[in-house]
């Protein structure tokens, strides 16, 4: 509608002006259906390769996983997009570590459904086993926390899991973070001066998703 009431903008002013102004009009239209083709071509190219997914979706969708009785946390969101009315994902969750694998399923298959009758998005859910929220920033939990979110860098941690002198977790860390490997060898070296019977495991999260 626009480039045709620019063209009919151009005749009147030849018929008004006596004032040839095609040249102009139709510079101005190539570079429009130009600006218009890139951005249809870039928007096709990001839905293949990936591209950060909604800010607000993704916050939802943690927040309604949340909100499941028996979840105690919702992290590591991927989603691939396939259109309109298509896309899947996958997400971590944790949950008290002393749910039987039946409990698991029955959480793991409400999630699922909630999430696809809201957002229209499948997700594959992932497992942490957590420990009781009474006790995950007390004792050895709680110091292993504090010393990862002293450092600067680090988004934020989780799935902690604490068996027979094993510790491992999860870390996000920010895009800043040019050397996550010394990072992590730090944290570690700091988890081993106050507990050096630990064997320490680190894995380090990209932060996909908001």
């Amino acid at each position: 509608a626009i480039l045709s009431a620019s063209t009919l903008v151009g005749a009147i002013i030849t018929l008004v002006f006596h004032i040839s102004v095609d040249g102009f009009i139709g510079a101005a239209i190539s570079v429009f259906i130009l600006k218009a083709g890139v951005e249809m071509r870039l928007e096709s190219v990001f839905k293949v390769i990936g591209n950060r997914p909604d800010s607000e979706i993704t916050k939802g969708i943690k927040s309604e996983i949340r909100s499941i009785d028996g979840v105690m946390g919702a992290y590591d969101l991927i989603i691939h997009d396939y259109g309109p009315d298509y896309a899947i994902g996958s997400v971590h969750v944790e949950l008290n570590k002393d749910l039987t694998a039946r409990q698991i399923h029955i959480l793991t298959k409400k999630i699922q459904n909630a999430i696809l009758a809201k957002y229209r998005v499948f997700l594959t859910v992932g497992i942490y086993a957590a420990s009781p929220a009474e006790e995950r920033n007390t004792g050895i939990e709680g110091d292993i926390r504090a010393i990862v979110s002293s450092h600067e860098g680090v988004i934020g941690s989780h799935g902690y899991f604490i068996e027979n002198g094993e510790v491992s977790f999860d870390t996000v860390m920010n895009f800043t973070v040019r050397d996550r490997a010394a990072l992590c060898g730090e944290i570690k070296r700091e988890i081993a001066a106050k507990y050096p019977e630990l064997n320490v495991t680190i894995n380090v999260d990209t932060d996909y998703s908001d």
